[in-house]
C-alpha cells in the first residue's frame, strides 16, 4: 500500500498535476504500523528526515524491539499538521 500511494504520486508529478494531500490521508490506514523506511517512500524524504521528526516530538513513533514504527494514523496526524503550517507560513507572507 505505501509503494502504491508513493506510485501515484509519482504519476502525479509525471502527469503534472497537483497533489492535494488528500490521497496520503486517504490511503493511509490508521491502524496499520509503517517502518521509517516506508514513512520516507510515501513523504519523498529521507531517512533520517522522518528519525529527526520523530526525534524532534514533531511525528510520533514506537519503539519496537529496537526498532521505530510509525501508526498511520499519527502519520496521517503529522501530516495535516504540518500542512497547517505550511498554509499558515504562506498565508503571513502574503
Amino acid at each position: 500500500m505505501v509503494l502504491e500511494l508513493a506510485r501515484r504520486g509519482n504519476q502525479q508529478r509525471l502527469n503534472g498535476e497537483r497533489g492535494t494531500g488528500r490521497m496520503a490521508n486517504d490511503m493511509i490506514k490508521g491502524e496499520q504500523v509503517y517502518t521509517p523506511q516506508e514513512v520516507a517512500q510515501v513523504l519523498k524524504v529521507s531517512a533520517a528526515t522522518v528519525s529527526r521528526a520523530i526525534r524532534d516530538g514533531k511525528l510520533k513513533g514506537i519503539r519496537v524491539g529496537g526498532q521505530w514504527r510509525i501508526l498511520g494514523s499519527d502519520l496521517v496526524r503529522y501530516l495535516n499538521v504540518e500542512t497547517q503550517a505550511a498554509l499558515d507560513r504562506s498565508n503571513v507572507r502574503s
